[in-house]
């Protein structure tokens, strides 16, 4: 994963655009609404289902963003409507409507960032952020509170045409008006103002979101702007993706059930997807347009690898990655040097194991992104590029520039690059040129045989492959 490169050994300062990438995960259209400094996008605009779209904010911008949902041609929504107009110019949205709000470049180089159910909730949000140091999640939902909203508390659709479904639930402050519910009056301060019955459920079931005014503790987070200088001092940016309707997570078994790992290319250029594993998924490979997705469909105790095949040419010579004349690559290995995502689903019965790794080499970098359960783990991604790094006796190039870096187990064949011999214990290994490359550049990747300290587990989780 490529981060976003916001400096070069100069301090970040209000003036540096951020983005925030807004996500439409929903299966019907969204409005998102956005107030705060600099009122970006007009504050607001439509994302069909799957649809994404980038704003631009100051890099001490705060705000928020919601969803409005079930609008009609005169933009009379059912929830989160603003002054019945698209974009809503620094209005607000009308209640009940689930917020993410952000506080960016605070003291201490610090973004702060929440999702909100003060407001009550129409849909589940989630911010995933990228870039950074020590960044979580924030948001995500284990169960639709629309399905257990209390009856006085729910907002129906009222649209000619659409079925009265519940599609919003207010928050217990907007429904009860009570100072107990609102924390307010004889209840304004947080020792004497806790979490009442309904606000549990909004907590049960979005464990990180807030679910009343002193909720902090669980659901805010932090992420340091530039908390590490990484590689040749470059401070990394948190960039954050904002993704609607991604977290409605029912936890499910799988047994019997085919498994499903959607593959994202955000490289800037085409990759060809490899794959190679039992049933022979997608006839092994295809061909990935820059921004593009696709979906493939595994058995449920599938062992297999999916890797980036780069620089190919009408006859699929690849600069890295390649598996022969074609483009599927019908259960042919790839060639190094490519970076590698790794699955075993249910070798206990119940745990997934994956991890991304490097022992082949590296050419883009590679994330696995587990989402559904919300203490599984990303494995891979890099705060910078092994390429920028490789030795030139390591290094794939074309036209001049390096695509590719072969470990020097593949190059050199002794014992200290394979790890054998003497050197066959975790301290020498992570000596090798790989070890060292490798590690610096992509710390939750495996980069050397015996670095197994990042193969993850999951249980219950859909996988996203995101290369860059």
């Amino acid at each position: 994963m490529i981060f976003l490169l916001v400096g070069f050994l100069f301090p970040l300062n209000s003036y540096c655009a951020r983005q925030i990438n807004i996500y439409n995960r929903c299966p019907f259209p969204v409005w998102p609404g956005i107030a705060g400094p600099g009122n970006p996008a007009g504050g607001g605009f439509r994302l069909e289902n799957e649809q994404n779209r980038k704003i631009n904010v100051v890099d001490d911008w705060q705000g928020i963003i919601w969803g409005r949902t079930f609008c009609d041609n005169r933009m009379r929504c059912a929830t989160g409507g603003c002054a019945n107009r698209e974009q809503c110019n620094g209005t607000l949205g009308r209640a009940p409507f689930t917020a993410a709000e952000f506080s960016l470049n605070e003291a201490n180089d610090e973004d702060v960032y929440s999702v909100s159910l003060i407001n009550g909730y129409n849909i589940p949000i989630l911010i995933e952020p990228f870039g950074g140091r020590g960044c979580l999640r924030a948001g995500g939902c284990i169960s639709d509170i629309n399905e257990i909203c209390p009856v006085l508390m729910r907002v129906r659709t009222q649209r000619r045409g659409v079925n009265n479904n519940v599609v919003g639930c207010r928050s217990p402050c907007d429904a009860l008006r009570s100072d107990l519910e609102c924390c307010t009056g004889n209840f304004a301060t947080p020792d004497v103002c806790f979490r009442s019955h309904v606000a549990q459920t909004f907590k049960d079931a979005c464990p990180t979101a807030f679910s009343y005014r002193f909720d902090d503790a669980t659901s805010s987070f932090s992420c340091q702007t530039n908390a590490e200088l990484v590689s040749i001092l470059v401070p990394m940016n948190f960039s954050p993706t904002l993704f609607f309707c991604l977290s409605v997570f029912k936890v499910v078994q799988f047994q019997n059930v085919d498994r499903e790992i959607t593959i994202l290319n955000q490289c800037s250029f085409t990759t060809w997807v490899g794959i190679q594993g039992p049933r022979n998924p997608a006839n092994g490979g295809f061909k990935l347009e820059a921004g593009a997705r696709q979906t493939i469909y595994v058995e449920p105790t599938w062992i297999g690898t999916i890797w980036p095949r780069t620089g190919c040419d009408d006859g699929m010579d690849c600069a890295t990655g390649s598996c022969g004349p074609h483009e599927e690559c019908n259960g042919a290995s790839g060639s190094p040097p490519m970076t590698v995502a790794e699955f075993s689903f249910e070798t206990d019965g119940f745990n997934d194991t994956y991890s991304v790794s490097m022992l082949n080499g590296f050419n883009i970098p590679v994330l696995i992104d587990p989402y559904g359960p919300l203490e599984c783990a990303r494995a891979g991604g890099c705060y910078s590029n092994p390429n920028d790094a490789c030795p030139m006796e390591l290094a794939i190039q074309r036209a001049g520039k390096t695509v590719g870096c072969k470990t020097g187990c593949l190059v050199y064949n002794n014992n200290r690059e394979c790890c054998r011999g003497v050197f066959a214990n975790e301290v020498a290994c992570s000596k090798t040129i790989a070890g060292q490359i490798f590690k610096a550049a992509c710390p939750t990747a495996i980069a050397h045989e015996l670095d197994d300290s990042n193969a993850m587990t999951c249980n219950g989780a859909s996988y996203v492959v995101q290369f860059c």
